[in-house]
């Protein structure tokens, strides 16, 4: 480590809340469907992207790879519900 262990630990720091960030993210969204404020499909859609990245980032070669594949897969899907949403409303 030597002259970068406060960088080293900043870093370890950061990492870890994060991570804590997250899981309270988590906790309290699953809080919010149990007590009915939040509809679980609005939950589904925003995990959906995470859930996305880590099934790409664990079969491909490198999460680099898996992610742009994220946003590519992401974007076509977002495309495609702006383009649903368009033509049902022509007819209703």
């Amino acid at each position: 480590m030597g002259n970068n262990a406060i960088l080293f630990w900043s870093i370890i720091v950061a990492l870890g809340l994060s991570g804590l960030s997250l899981v309270a993210m988590g906790l309290f969204s699953l809080r919010n469907v149990s007590y009915g404020k939040v509809r679980p499909v609005t939950v589904v859609l925003v995990v959906a992207p995470m859930l996305l990245l880590s099934v790409l980032g664990f079969t491909m070669q490198t999460w680099a790879e898996a992610g742009v594949l994220t946003v590519v897969i992401m974007f076509i899907v977002s495309l495609l519900g702006l383009l649903g949403s368009g033509v049902r409303s022509l007819f209703l």
